[in-house]
């Protein structure tokens, strides 16, 4: 490794590079005391106990789809005290990983890690993201980590299929009944076993919260009372108009917000939501009347897509504020009218597949670009853009008036 005493990022993923010859460059560089900042060793198949040389300035470690085991990543691990990202997604060698009051790990990922069966990290007062996404980890597991690192502020419990009914109740007697405060402002569980009072403890114990991933779990009339949360994903979960109402109701502070597939969802009457940016609620059962409820009552609102929803026939569009609407596979959409002056900043409407709709009124627009999604135009000032496919092009008249 000669003229490498400048290095600052060493990339060998996907090489075949031995144990010994790794050993012998590391060693080379640390004599050359070369600022090593970046070490990436992913998917080396050859590489399974190796030390590595306390690099002063070593800060992000790639070791996934490495042969890496427990006791080989704790050496490697007291050898880096100042290491502050760890990926090592999809080493399957992980089993029974143990990280004590390591001075300086901020991230740590563990994501498709199948075979680990216990995850033990304390003392590490600066971690603030943990990854233990499509792990099989048992939900005392997942408890105990999150009670052991109640200063994390990102979790992704992604499809950690056993994550169910977790207890945040403080330990001691005389706080009996209160949960522990965490800091979290990210909780990913989506596809997960996680219910109502998994969620409903985890809101309550956040009290920063700001994004809470729920997409496939079980809920069914969670208690999502955060004045903090800013993004929550729904998707394909069980609740229903009114539980959603509720929910939005008691965070005001939301900007974004994904429902789609929730089939529950129909009526819409009491939501209220002035800070709504971007609403997502295709493939759900609503009609003409709640898209209007959602304009009337989202004033922010800038991004709305409502692809997939055959209960709209006859949209006329009202926003001061909508940028982007999303009305594809509609199969009932037979009207849409749009105008320039009621919808002043609206730059793209998607309505490709819209079986139905053989004409859409827009007024208003100093010029209008009527194109197939593999066109790239960006309208400027006064200009909409609308998508469909060759097929709904051939035969739907955009009228402009």
């Amino acid at each position: 490794m000669e003229g490498c005493s400048s290095l600052t990022e060493l990339d060998f993923g996907m090489s075949m590079i031995l144990e010994r010859h790794l050993e012998v460059c590391l060693n080379d560089l640390m004599q050359a005391q070369a600022p090593l900042t970046v070490l990436k060793l992913n998917s080396c198949k050859n590489l399974a106990k190796f030390t590595i040389p306390n690099f002063p300035k070593l800060r992000q470690l790639d070791l996934q789809r490495t042969n890496v085991y427990d006791q080989a990543l704790a050496d490697i691990l007291s050898l880096l005290p100042n290491l502050t990202h760890l990926n090592v997604n999809y080493c399957i060698g992980l089993k029974n990983v143990r990280i004590t009051d390591h001075p300086s790990l901020e991230s740590i990922s563990f994501s498709q890690c199948i075979h680990i069966f216990k995850i033990r990290i304390t003392g590490c007062s600066r971690l603030r993201e943990i990854d233990v996404s499509a792990t099989a980890l048992v939900v005392q597991e997942l408890e105990n980590l999150i009670r052991s690192n109640p200063q994390v502020l990102k979790w992704n419990f992604n499809r950690a299929y056993k994550f169910s009914n977790i207890n945040l109740s403080q330990d001691s007697s005389e706080d009996e009944g209160k949960l522990m405060r965490l800091d979290t402002e990210c909780f990913d569980c989506s596809y997960t076993e996680a219910n109502d009072n998994s969620i409903d403890q985890i809101t309550c114990a956040s009290a920063g919260l700001k994004q809470l991933y729920l997409n496939q779990t079980s809920i069914v009339r969670p208690r999502i009372y955060s004045f903090s949360l800013q993004v929550l994903h729904l998707q394909g979960t069980s609740i229903t108009g009114d539980i959603l109402c509720d929910i939005v109701n008691h965070c005001p502070s939301l900007t974004t917000l994904d429902v789609q597939q929730c089939e529950g969802i129909a009526n819409l009457g009491t939501l209220q939501l002035n800070s709504l940016e971007q609403f997502n609620i295709s493939s759900v059962p609503i009609e003409d009347q709640a898209f209007q409820v959602i304009l009337s009552q989202c004033p922010k609102l800038k991004s709305l897509e409502v692809a997939g929803c055959n209960g709209l026939t006859n949209i006329h569009l009202k926003h001061g504020s909508l940028e982007f609407l999303s009305v594809q596979r509609c199969m009932a959409l037979a009207g849409l009218e749009i105008s320039r002056e009621t919808c002043p900043h609206l730059k793209l409407v998607d309505a490709s597949s819209c079986e139905q709709l053989s004409s859409m009124r827009v007024q208003g627009y100093d010029k209008i670009y009527c194109e197939t999604e593999k066109v790239k135009v960006h309208p400027g000032q006064g200009e909409l853009k609308i998508i469909t496919n060759n097929r709904n092009q051939q035969r739907m008249t955009v009228i402009q008036q």
